[in-house]
Order: C-alpha cells, then structure tokens, then sequence
C-alpha cells in the first residue's frame, strides 16, 4: 500500500486550524509528521504530541518527524501518541468497520471517525478544513455513515431498546439510520462499550449504555462509583442514570468540551497516559503509578495539586477493585499554558473472587497488587509522606466501607446484585 496523507487539525478558540501534515505508510512501517511554519508561529499553539512531536521554536522551520513500527513487525503503534488518542478504539472501530464493510487499520480509523472525537484533534485532506475520508476499497451506504449533529438530542430510551434487544450490539446494521447515525457519532469515542454522543441539560454527554449480556447493571455501577468518588473530593464530572425500561443509560459530561463567550463549543486538547509515558499497548502493564506522577511535574501546569488526586485515584481504584485502570484511562487536558489530569473516567470496579487476585493494570508501589497497604507504599513518588499517606487512605477507606452499599441502593442496583459486586470491596471493608 502507498503512501498514505492527512493534514491534522485543531481546535483553537472554536475554529480547526492546521496544525501539521502526518504521512502513513503501513507496508514500510513508518510514520512522518510535520508541523506547519504557521502553526508554530501562533501565540495558542499546542503540541499534538508533547513528547514524540515537540513543538519547535517559533522561529526554526519544522522539520519532519519519523516514527518506525515496533520490532514485532505490528504497526498497532506505529502512530505517533498523541494521533492515536483520536483513533477510536474498541466500540468505535467495530462501528467503522461494520460501516465500511470490512476492518480498517489505524489510518482509516484515524480519517474516517466523526469530527466529534475526543480532544481537539481532527483530520482533512487537504486545507479545506477537517472532513471524513472512507478507504478507496469501502464501500459504506452514505445514510448511514453521516453522523448526527453535535447538537442533536439522542432517544436514549428507543436507543437503548435496541441495543439490548441485540443479540450482538456490534451487529449495528440491523439498526434504524437514524440510531446508526448517533453511534457514528460514539464511534469517535474510546472504550469498548456501546456509546453515543448527545446533549444532557444543555452540556454535551457521552451515553453509555447496557448490553443484552451484561452480567450486572455496570451503567448504574460506574454511576454510583462516579458518585462515591465526587464524595471523596475526586475531580468528577456531572453524571446521571437514567432507567430506561429494564436497563439504564449512563451519562458523563464531555470534560473536553467547552462553552465560549460567543456561545459556540469549543475543544480542549486531550491525550492519555499512554502518550505522556511514549508507551505501547501491548507493554502498557509494566508502567506504574509513580511513573504518571513524574510526567506531571515535567509536562504538568499544577503538578504538585495533580499528584494528590493520581494517588487519590489510585487508592481509590484499590478501593473498589477498579482494574479498568490502563493508560487511556488516565487523560490530561491542556489549560492553556500546559497539561492537567483530566476529570475521571471509565470506573468499573471487578468483584474478583480471591483477595489474591485483585492486581489493577498498573503497578503502585511494589508490583500490581491491588492493596492499601502497596498503595502507600508509593507515597514518596506523589510527594507524600509515609504517614500522610497513610492518612489519606485510611480516611478513604472509612468513607467507602461506609458509603459503597447506600450509593448502590441509591442508584437502583438491587440486593442480588449488591452481594455480587461486594467482593469488588474487600479492600475497603476489612478483607484486605
């Protein structure tokens, strides 16, 4: 396959601006971006990838920055950190490649996702302003791969009807054109979920909803759990639950979405864990804790502030078992000078049968051991003392083992499922 290009943009101040050329080649495994003269010379500039695509001085002339594919001879990396965090995974690229009618590889996701991604990023052909390019081999029906406006109101409840009545959600052609457009729009998202993009009480909201084959109400968990930690002091986004017949639909506030003076949305630039960490997908796991805290203190604005709430998220996470906890689902947002820990994210605590087997994705203080003790093992790494540390867990922990089951009951999650989910808070309750 040739060479393959796409001018990226971003949003500044409401409006796509070119920001450089990225230029893709799978057969040889390389990947090349350069930024625009422009774009560097401008006052809001911003890195669409701090650490691999640094932005230049405003008076050097960017040069091109190549990316080679991993010796493995996969190219599931070969896109620079701070691109493949507007690549659509999971969820999304099902989506795309049931409208495509057959798989897509990471360019494609790239150029072919709705504008509506997360963060500011958004791709073009050319210097005409961002648009949507399907493969040359596609073949998609243009009803159904239009997404619906930015400022279209989703059904949640005929929506969620029908996803769960699927028995495959991902088999998405067998939906009505209009649902199919709304989860075009989702399909821009990240996760592994059935999602769509939406307005709630005015604010942009991502709709996550529940499977046929959900073995517990994970939209009313990760609601209840969003409620624990904004009790906790976590930085949380608005959230509801909505029942919808015999399901729920979880919503989350868009965090990287912003309302300007004018009136219009504007986008705030967002990338992940992965990219601040330069790191892999498939080596994701050998990253830790400690190792996020220290990219905030050389990328961050408020470093100091940001590494109390990452231990806090991540005593919080041993809390209720949260395993969910990879390197996409730590997020950072730029305020305008450089990045902060975004709002949380994407809890899903696991009710994992032995307290032996509880590990989150990332290490803490000795190794993945999902316990308060390693927890505060790491206090140094965010700045804290022992005993400080020590503090504020113990007093996390309190709160949970007080709070967990009312919450839950609050949320609408019955008794049944209540027992289930218990053993997601050993930690907190005494068993660990």
């Amino acid at each position: 396959m040739a060479e393959r290009r796409t001018y990226i943009y971003i949003d500044r101040a409401g409006e796509p601006v070119p920001a450089g050329e990225l230029v893709y080649d799978a057969a040889a495994g390389t990947a090349r971006f350069r930024y625009g003269r422009r774009y560097t010379q401008r006052r809001d500039r911003v890195a669409v990838d701090p650490v691999t695509l640094p932005l230049p001085e405003p008076d050097v002339t960017p040069g091109w920055i190549e990316r080679q594919a991993s010796p493995s001879g996969h190219n599931n990396d070969l896109l620079f950190g701070g691109l493949r965090d507007a690549v659509p995974d999971g969820w999304g690229q099902h989506v795309l490649d049931r409208l495509a009618g057959g798989e897509l590889d990471l360019f494609d996701y790239l150029v072919a996702a709705p504008t509506d991604r997360v963060g500011a990023l958004a791709t073009g052909p050319d210097l005409d302003g961002p648009r949507r390019v399907w493969p040359a081999n596609a073949d998609p029906d243009p009803e159904s791969v239009q997404p619906a406006p930015a400022g279209e109101v989703v059904d949640l409840e005929d929506m969620q009807a029908t996803i769960g009545a699927l028995d495959d959600e991902r088999e998405i052609e067998t939906l009505p054109p209009a649902q199919r457009r709304f989860l075009l729009r989702g399909s821009s998202l990240g996760g592994a979920r059935p999602k769509a993009s939406t307005m709630h009480n005015g604010r942009p909201h991502i709709a996550k909803f529940a499977r046929k084959d959900d073995r517990y109400p994970r939209p009313r968990i990760e609601y209840a759990c969003m409620r624990l930690a904004e009790e906790l002091g976590l930085n949380v986004p608005a959230v509801d639950c909505i029942g919808v017949g015999e399901y729920a639909v979880y919503l989350i506030e868009r965090f990287d979405r912003v309302e300007l003076s004018d009136g219009r949305t504007g986008r705030v630039p967002f990338i992940s864990g992965l990219t601040l960490l330069d790191a892999s997908e498939s080596t994701a796991h050998h990253h830790s804790y400690g190792e996020l805290a220290q990219t905030l203190r050389r990328y961050g604005s408020a470093p100091d502030r940001d590494a109390l709430e990452l231990f806090q998220r991540m005593v919080f996470n041993v809390l209720v078992n949260n395993t969910d906890d990879h390197l996409r689902n730590h997020g950072y947002l730029h305020d305008g000078a450089a990045w902060r820990l975004s709002p949380l994210y994407d809890i899903e605590p696991f009710p994992s049968i032995g307290i032996d087997e509880r590990v989150l994705a990332l290490a803490l203080g000795q190794g993945r051991h999902a316990s308060i003790a390693n927890a505060v093992a790491a206090a140094a790494d965010f700045g804290l003392t022992a005993d400080d540390a020590r503090d504020i867990a113990t007093s996390m922990r309190e709160h949970v083992a007080a709070r967990w089951e009312g919450l839950f009951q609050e949320a609408g999650i019955g008794e049944r499922d209540r027992k289930f989910m218990a053993r997601a808070f050993y930690a907190a309750t005494g068993a660990a």
